[in-house]
């Protein structure tokens, strides 16, 4: 699925008057770091920027010392969560990286650009870290933006869009396209950094229906993701949200899928959202407000899937436990029921760099990648790195199933 983000900063390069701004999404595309180097070359830009998660981070290093073998006088900007979480550390681990902006970056990158294109002074830009020397300099953050309708709609046209795949791919086919209703979350999982801030800020629903009207007509989008961190969170506003679309006829035209915390889902929201027809998958993530041991753990996971497919959530259910230094034998085993209640997918994580709120922590966490463990009916568990201190999780699970 296309970035959504990074849709916002090129249209809001394009509004600045900057219109030579290109999108090169390696990963999507599938691009070798030859590959990658050669459409830099081509491209030729003064500026380079890059967007990571903490498990990305390495990935995006590699590739800014590539754009610097290929010109060391580009300016490399990095971005995105791990940035934010971490941005004099960032600057400091990596060298390969000149400039790093931190929090919502679509006005700093826009002042940024207008400051390399004159050659003025980084000091004045809020949410901006820059060396000076051997220095970082971390400047000032930048307030959150409260009036979400001044953001552009993402120019998805400057992405490979046919390259791109579903969230839950394999539910359906055709283009899935990501749209916001909400930024921020007000709950503090250990296994999030919560760079949109725990205060809740709305898209209006006229915007929110005229950019899904827009991802259908000019981009041929047959699917819409809500990233929101927790869709239901205001029960009557998602009520009338999908009450609107079904008044728009969008029930006829796309499918649809959201994120929330399972105890905020009831019946007669799930009655409304499934009268749309295609709402295709629900997302449920958040760990619970007490330390809870790892059976009680298990027995709530299993309470709240139950539940929310009573309620009318559907066979089509992703959900986030806890972190990965407290998986056990009795989670993997509560797992596999799971599986045999419906298509579940599951995500048992590391915290992501500042997610228990201390730079020490997020630091220590920078090479750990999250654990995924994906389910089937049956009862199939699949393990996609090396050890969680279980030595053979697929054969501990076909044992189990």
């Amino acid at each position: 699925m296309p970035h959504y983000g990074l849709g916002v900063l090129v249209s809001s390069l394009r509004a600045a008057g900057f219109s030579e701004v290109s999108v090169v999404d390696a990963r999507a595309e599938n691009l070798s770091p030859e590959e990658f180097a050669a459409r830099v070359r081509a491209a030729a830009p003064r500026m380079v920027g890059f967007t990571a998660f903490t498990v990305h981070i390495e990935e995006a290093h590699s590739a800014a010392r590539d754009v610097k073998a290929v010109d060391p006088s580009i300016i490399t900007v990095i971005g995105g969560v791990h940035a934010s979480a971490l941005p004099r550390q960032t600057l400091e681990e990596f060298p390969s990286f000149n400039l790093a902006v931190f929090g919502e970056g679509h006005a700093a990158l826009v002042e940024l650009a207008r400051a390399i294109a004159g050659a003025a002074p980084l000091d004045g830009i809020a949410g901006l870290a820059w060396r000076r020397g051997a220095a970082v300099v971390l400047n000032q953050a930048r307030p959150l933006d409260r009036d979400l309708d001044r953001l552009p709609w993402p120019a998805f046209d400057a992405m490979p869009l046919p390259k791109y795949r579903s969230y839950l791919a394999g539910l359906r086919q055709g283009l899935e396209l990501p749209v916001f209703s909400s930024m921020g979350c007000p709950y503090s999982c250990a296994f999030c950094y919560r760079g949109a801030g725990q205060t809740v800020r709305h898209f209006s629903i006229p915007r929110i229906l005229d950019e899904i009207e827009r991802d259908i007509n000019r981009f041929g989008a047959t699917q819409i993701y809500f990233c929101d961190e927790t869709f239901t969170l205001d029960r009557a506003r998602a009520i009338g949200l999908t009450q609107a679309m079904i008044q728009r006829g969008f029930p006829r035209r796309i499918s649809w899928k959201c994120s929330t915390r399972p105890e905020l889902v009831d019946g007669e929201l799930l009655a409304v959202q499934r009268a749309t027809h295609r709402a295709d998958a629900l997302i449920l993530h958040g760990e619970p407000f007490q330390p809870l041991d790892a059976d009680r753990l298990v027995e709530l996971e299993l309470a709240q899937v139950m539940r929310a497919q009573h309620l009318g959530a559907g066979d089509h259910l992703h959900t986030i436990l806890r972190l990965a230094e407290h998986f056990t034998a009795g989670m993997a085993e509560g797992l596999l029921v799971l599986h045999h209640l419906a298509e579940i997918a599951h995500d048992v994580i590391h915290p992501f760099a500042g997610g228990d709120g201390t730079a020490d922590h997020a630091h220590d966490a920078v090479r750990r990648f999250p654990i995924h463990i994906a389910g089937q009916r049956g009862g199939v568990v699949r393990q996609e790195v090396q050890r969680i201190g279980i030595d053979d999780l697929e054969g501990f699970g076909r044992e189990l199933a």
